[in-house]
């Protein structure tokens, strides 16, 4: 009878049955089954005329696993790669926030990372990179943000008459690195357009505002349990000045604000809208939740009011209370701000929140924290 010849790596069958198998056992068991094995490592085998299921080194293979027994093989053995079908870690991360933001009242959109150069050009956007084929004569360009596409999105909403808008979007931007390489990565962008709530005779519409876009990040953070972002004032080439900036953990992962008014024009928009996109490296790194018992104490909560200089922000004041006094307070935090007459001109009133645990220095530091606010910031105690 013919005999038909195949190779079997000893390497291969340990690799696809998990678990290490030695090449005299590989030897002896094609030997009792039949196959007339030949050499070590690679091994020959003669395969029997009427084995006509043995086709291929993987036949051979399940029959070993057939000879050795499946029990003595570990649980989690599989022939298909066990990530096949399945959601990697980052994947996980994306869905997660995805579905936070949902639950949270937003509309997912997703649009082309391709973008023309005009476009980038009105927004301020200097660093290109370019497609060397693309499919577009119009769309040559990688977007290095997700604003560019989203423009357009809002545009589209605007002209058919929807502009209560509360959209997200997670996708790939691209940005230029050195010598003619570039990164990609993932961003997250919010986007805010309109009244909040739907129009109802008893409640007066409001519009969304800053605080709103701003609270969104906040809370997206505490959700992934990461460090609170700071805001700070800065110029963004594309956002009004004095209403937007950049937001920081540790370093600047994105920025939020209001939309320039000529920018809107362009796109036939006619009301503000509020954007904001950060990078999802640090959002991603989510750590676990840690929870604490409801403490059998109730906390002291103290409200003072500070005349500040105007140039002074609100941030560089919480972080000092903050920094200074850490293991002493709970929390310091801005309950009220305004300005104008009856004050000074160049003044400003900005009320302050302290919260600490009860104890028999609560009143001391509630004293030294008037003191050190007074001292660095030159500012005084106004009493009601």
């Amino acid at each position: 009878s013919k005999r038909k010849s195949l190779s079997l790596s000893s390497l291969k069958v340990s690799q696809v049955l998990g678990v290490e198998i030695d090449n005299n056992s590989i030897f002896n068991a094609l030997q009792r089954m039949g196959f007339s094995p030949q050499g070590k490592k690679k091994i020959k085998v003669k395969i029997p005329s009427y084995r006509k299921d043995i086709k291929e080194e993987i036949d051979l293979i399940e029959e070993i696993a057939r000879f050795y027994d499946y029990k003595n093989i570990p649980d989690d053995f599989s022939l298909i790669t066990r990530t096949i079908g399945a959601r990697d870690l980052f994947e996980k991360k994306l869905a997660r926030l995805s579905l936070y933001l949902v639950d949270n009242g937003f509309s997912e959109v997703k649009t082309s990372t391709f973008v023309n150069e005009e476009t980038l050009t009105s927004l301020g956007f200097d660093s290109y990179i370019k497609v060397q084929n693309p499919l577009n004569k119009n769309l040559t360009l990688l977007r290095p943000s997700l604003l560019p596409t989203l423009l357009q999105i809002i545009s589209h909403n605007f002209r058919n008459g929807n502009k209560d808008l509360r959209l997200f979007e997670i996708g790939k931007v691209y940005t230029k690195k050195e010598k003619g390489q570039y990164q990609e990565h993932y961003n997250l962008a919010i986007l805010l357009a309109g009244a909040p709530n739907p129009l109802f005779w008893q409640k007066e519409k409001t519009a969304y505002d800053f605080f709103d876009l701003k609270g969104i990040f906040t809370s997206l953070c505490q959700f992934f349990s990461l460090t609170e972002p700071e805001f700070l004032p800065a110029t963004i080439p594309f956002l009004t000045w004095g209403k937007g900036g950049e937001i920081k953990i540790k370093e600047k992962i994105g920025y939020l604000g209001e939309l320039k008014s000529n920018i809107l024009k362009s796109w036939d928009i006619d009301a503000p809208v509020w954007v904001g996109e950060i990078s999802l490296f640090s959002l991603l790194t989510i750590k676990d939740k840690f929870y604490q018992p409801i403490p059998s104490w109730f906390p002291v909560i103290r409200d003072f009011s500070f005349l500040l200089d105007k140039k002074i922000l609100a941030h560089d004041v919480l972080k000092f209370v903050r920094d200074r006094f850490e293991g002493q307070i709970i929390n310091c935090e801005i309950f009220d701000y305004f300005s104008g007459p009856p004050l000074p001109p160049n003044e400003k009133n900005l009320g302050i929140r302290i919260t600490l645990p009860p104890s028999q220095k609560t009143e001391t530091i509630l004293a030294e924290i008037v003191s050190a606010i007074t001292e660095r910031f030159q500012g005084k105690l106004r009493q009601k």
